[in-house]
């Protein structure tokens, strides 16, 4: 009786291994054949990218992120497919997965900082500027030296009547190797008579300020400072301003009346 017993019990153990090594070996195939069904889908995605037929190649990439939400390199694909289509928000959202499951070496940063730069100035020639400054403000923390950023994020920070931030990125765009001075400088002097003509003195003070220690040729940034002054009520400064602007255009008569009433 004990024999047997010990025989039943040795048995049902055996069979008890048996299936779990079954198991294991049919999990091991199935991640086997997960694999390479991702490796498969992949090879198509990317054959279907090098086409252009990026809404095909996204349903195989999209196929592969769902199966395996850590694969970065799908991801990456997913984003560049998005950056082709045009399609910055999913391109940036695509991109940042592949950045925070993958390697962060400079192919995922390259395309996640093009993702975020195609995003921002999409969403500023959109009038988005909130979410412009995001993207551009989360560009120049892995890029300080693209002056274009800073250029972008201070329009964006200037259609978000943001002044003083507007006046510190042109100004970081401006210290920037390979920056268009000329056209960082319009985006200044726009600035402060936007600023003006929102009754923002103190902030057309300081953009025209700077704009005329850049460019003392000028005559419009210099008057639209004198009348900055005057509004503020420093009207020595805007004296000594309104003759920068006679220097400049002697006949002028706007800052000719202003003289008038002062003196």
């Amino acid at each position: 009786m004990m024999n047997s017993y010990v025989f039943y019990i040795r048995s049902r153990a055996r069979r008890t291994a048996i299936g779990s090594l079954i198991a294991l070996l049919m999990a091991g195939c199935a991640v086997m054949s997960t694999q390479e069904d991702s490796a498969a889908l992949m090879k198509e995605g990317q054959a279907l990218y090098q086409a252009k037929r990026y809404d095909e190649a996204l349903v195989k990439f999209r196929t592969v992120t769902t199966q395996d939400p850590a694969n970065w390199s799908a991801w990456l694909w997913t984003a560049r497919s998005f950056i082709a289509k045009g399609g910055w928000a999913d391109a940036v959202a695509a991109a940042r997965k592949a950045f925070e499951t993958g390697p962060q070496g400079a192919e995922v940063m390259q395309v996640f900082l093009e993702a975020l730069f195609g995003g921002a100035s999409q969403a500023l020639a959109n009038g988005n500027f909130l979410e412009s400054i995001r993207y551009f403000s989360e560009y120049l923390k892995h890029n300080t030296a693209n002056a274009g950023a800073w250029a972008g994020v201070g329009k964006a920070y200037l259609g978000n009547k943001q002044f003083a931030d507007a006046l510190q990125a042109l100004l970081r765009a401006l210290g920037t190797a390979g920056v268009d001075r000329n056209e960082v400088l319009k985006t200044v002097l726009g600035g402060g008579v936007q600023a003006f003509n929102q009754k923002d003195y103190s902030s057309a003070i300081n953009l025209l300020r700077e704009y005329v220690r850049q460019d003392q040729r000028n005559l419009q940034a210099y008057l639209t400072l004198a009348k900055s002054y005057w509004e503020s009520g420093q009207r020595g400064s805007a004296l000594d301003t309104f003759r920068d602007v006679l220097r400049i255009g002697p006949a002028d008569a706007e800052a000719l009346r202003f003289l008038k009433q002062m003196l």
